[in-house]
């Protein structure tokens, strides 16, 4: 079957909508679904969002009680723009919290890559806010010695073999905090100045406390250009962090 699920599902797509029966919608959303997620393992995102879409039309108003883990895959399978404009569906009809997540993750990469730069550093600090982490917004000169005192209090007394030695971060709120983090980086690279060394601050200690993730390595080396530009002129250390 897996062979040819692009096959099959073409050709009963072609047909879906003469389909009255509920549960036969369902059972080709779900081929549209496998359809599409096998798609996106290839990279072939476009083609995948077409199938993605069709399984969204085929789902009922009731889907969401009735077929709720399939509802749910469906929308937050790829991070488009034709499926992030479907963002308020999952985020108004999710059960908990945590089946929100990949829905805000895709709509805060869509709000980024589409330049409205503001809406998406206010969701990732909402969601962050969620998972235990408060993103200051208003970088004030208090705020921002603060946050660096916190940073440097936070790295005294480690060494270079204290920092390979950490352990690997496995909270699973930390580890999400970290991939939004992650999203703001760029944002307010190009959008807020003042507040992206506020969110590698906050990267850095959440290693130091929390463990290891792929993501630290971003912290370490934007800490390390923090520290070796002109606000500071520490270049052995920046070189440390570097490495």
């Amino acid at each position: 079957m897996e062979r040819f699920i692009f096959h099959v599902a073409d050709n009963i797509n072609r047909g879906a909508r003469l389909l009255e029966d509920l549960e036969q919608k369902y059972e080709v959303a779900e081929l549209n679904l496998r359809a599409g997620e096998k798609l996106l393992q290839q990279q072939s995102f476009h083609s995948a969002v077409n199938y993605l879409m069709t399984g969204i039309t085929l789902l009922g108003d009731g889907s969401w009680g009735a077929k709720y883990s399939l509802t749910l895959r469906l929308y937050d399978a790829g991070d488009y723009p034709t499926l992030t404009a479907l963002a308020e569906k999952p985020l108004h009809y999710a059960r908990c919290f945590e089946d929100k997540l990949n829905t805000y993750s895709n709509l805060v990469r869509a709000l980024s890559s589409s330049g409205k730069c503001d809406e998406c550093i206010n969701t990732s600090v909402s969601v962050l806010s969620q998972l235990g982490e408060f993103i200051p917004t208003n970088i004030t000169h208090e705020i921002y010695f603060d946050e660096v005192a916190k940073v440097r209090q936070a790295l005294i007394g480690l060494s270079r073999q204290d920092l390979l030695s950490l352990p690997v971060m496995t909270d699973f709120n930390k580890l999400t905090a970290m991939r939004f983090l992650n999203h703001m980086l760029l944002v307010t690279y190009a959008s807020n100045p003042a507040m992206n060394p506020i969110v590698v601050f906050r990267m850095l200690r959440m290693t130091v406390e929390f463990g290891v993730c792929s993501i630290s390595a971003i912290a370490f080396s934007c800490y390390g250009a923090w520290l070796a530009s002109s606000l500071n002129d520490d270049y052995d250390v920046a070189f440390t962090m570097g490495r």
